[in-house]
C-alpha cells in the first residue's frame, strides 16, 4: 500500500513539473500578461476612487437614484440591496473599496488568478446589476449597457486564456506553483 502511494505521489510530482515546463513560449505569453496588467491598472484606478469620501457619502443615494430609474420588474432586487446597505453605508463602501483593491493587486501581480478572475467576474456582475442599474438600458436615450458587464466579460476572457496555457509565465502564480504543490487549484503555472 505504501509503495502505491509513493508511486502516485511521484507521478503527481512529475505531472506538475511537466505542466510547469509546458507553459507557452514567451512570445505567446506576453499579450495575455499585457492585457492582464492593463486591466489591473484600470481596476486600481477604479479602486482608488472607491476610497474617496464622496463614494462613502453617495453609495446609498446613488443606488436609490438608480433604482428609481429602473422598470418595476427589478424593484425587489434593488430593494434588497438598499435594505442591506442603509443601516451602515460606510461598511459597504469600505467593502467595495477593499474588494476592488484586492482584485486590482491580484490581477496586476498575477496571483491566485483562477480564483480572482472568477470572483472578479461575479463582483462585476453584482456592480452591473446594482450600482449600474443593469446598464440603465431601459430609459429613453440609453446608448449602452454600462461598463461593469464588460469587466465581467474581460475577467471571463482572462480565465479562458489562462486555461489555454498561455497564462502564468509573467505572474506570481508561476513562481508560487513551483514551490507549493496545491497552488494550481488557485492560479496558473502548476498541474491543472
Amino acid at each position: 500500500m505504501a509503495r502505491g502511494v509513493a508511486e502516485g505521489d511521484r507521478e503527481d510530482a512529475i505531472c506538475r513539473r511537466a505542466a510547469v515546463g509546458a507553459e507557452a513560449p514567451a512570445g505567446q505569453a506576453w499579450p495575455e500578461a499585457a492585457v492582464r496588467v492593463t486591466f489591473g491598472v484600470i481596476w486600481a484606478i477604479d479602486a482608488s476612487l472607491k476610497w474617496q469620501p464622496g463614494f462613502r457619502a453617495a453609495i446609498v443615494p446613488n443606488l436609490a437614484a438608480t433604482a428609481a430609474g429602473e422598470p418595476h420588474w427589478p424593484a425587489p432586487w434593488f430593494d434588497l440591496w438598499l435594505r442591506l446597505q442603509r443601516p451602515d453605508p460606510s461598511a459597504w463602501a469600505y467593502l467595495a473599496a477593499v474588494t476592488e483593491t484586492l482584485l486590482a493587486a491580484c490581477v496586476l501581480l498575477g496571483v491566485a488568478s483562477k480564483l480572482v478572475y472568477a470572483v472578479g467576474a461575479a463582483y462585476a456582475l453584482i456592480v452591473w446589476s446594482t450600482a449600474d442599474g443593469f446598464g440603465a438600458a431601459y430609459g429613453p436615450g440609453a446608448t449602452d449597457i454600462g461598463p461593469a458587464v464588460i469587466y465581467s466579460v474581460v475577467f471571463c476572457a482572462l480565465l479562458t486564456t489562462g486555461a489555454q496555457g498561455s497564462a502564468g509565465r509573467y505572474s506570481l502564480d508561476a513562481l508560487i506553483a513551483r514551490r507549493v504543490a496545491w497552488w494550481h487549484r488557485l492560479g496558473w503555472g502548476g498541474a491543472d
